[in-house]
């Protein structure tokens, strides 16, 4: 299963774009969220994430 497809059905409280600004950062406060593109994972293009299978 391709990796956005795996997002795409588990993505509550996942932001995939990652934080903007410090403005950002501050409206995100006291929100539950899981993931941010970049802490918890490597940054990759959009084609590695449609062609990689996750599960391997």
């Amino acid at each position: 299963m391709p990796f956005v497809t795996f997002l795409s059905r588990n993505h509550h409280n996942v932001i995939i774009e990652g934080v903007e600004s410090e403005a950002h950062k501050a409206w995100l406060q006291g929100m539950e969220w899981f993931a941010i593109q970049g802490h918890y994972w490597k940054e990759v293009s959009i084609e590695q994430l449609v062609q990689e299978d996750i599960t391997a």
